[in-house]
């Protein structure tokens, strides 16, 4: 997977796996049919990975919401953050199947979780009354499934393109802080109460 994410899929060989990972190619083929099967089995890796260490924070007992807030983002950045907009766009091109599974995992994993974290916060007094659960999560996932889409960045104007942050760990962090701490000043929202 390091050098999938690295060079992405389609330029990385099945002879280069082998002398990555010391062992000769036969080995590989012992366990693995196709470089794609490679593939498959290392993102099953890191969706197991995610899901192990999202559903510890979502369960601890120990931790206030705003740590598990903080953490799940950070976490899920974290473990996404190897999946580059040029590692994205390769599979888009040459493993549409297996991007769609990718990005149907990002928006579930996300929801359930999300969603989860978002009740506990509202239950405890963390998050707004007045704020609408479904409309958060639709915007999280919105923008989620957008900035870490290739095909979207691509379409950007080149000035707001050569803004946006390449890393999948940048763009979690600054979503989270438009998402949880808005666009508007204190000033800002009063004014907009009083209308």
């Amino acid at each position: 997977m390091e050098l999938f994410f690295k060079y992405n899929f389609s330029r990385v060989t099945s002879d280069e796996i082998a002398s990555h990972i010391g062992v000769s190619k036969k080995t590989i083929y012992n366990y693995f049919s196709s470089k794609r099967d490679i593939l498959v089995a290392g993102i099953t890796n890191l969706k197991n990975d995610l899901d192990l260490e999202l559903d510890k924070i979502l369960s601890s007992k120990d931790m206030k919401f705003t740590d598990k807030l903080k953490l799940n983002l950070t976490t899920i950045a974290l473990k996404l953050n190897k999946i580059t907009p040029n590692f994205g766009e390769d599979l888009r091109k040459n493993l549409p199947e297996i991007w769609e599974e990718i990005s149907k995992y990002k928006k579930e994993a996300a929801i359930v979780r999300f969603r989860k974290l978002l009740k506990a916060g509202k239950k405890d007094g963390y998050v707004n009354n007045h704020v609408d659960l479904n409309m958060a999560m639709l915007v999280y996932m919105s923008a989620l499934d957008n900035l870490l889409d290739p095909l979207f960045l691509n379409n950007l104007p080149h000035d707001v393109l050569e803004k946006v942050p390449y890393s999948a760990k940048e763009i979690f962090n600054l979503l989270a802080n438009v998402i949880f701490f808005g666009v508007l000043t204190e000033k800002g929202k009063n004014e907009l109460i009083k209308r």
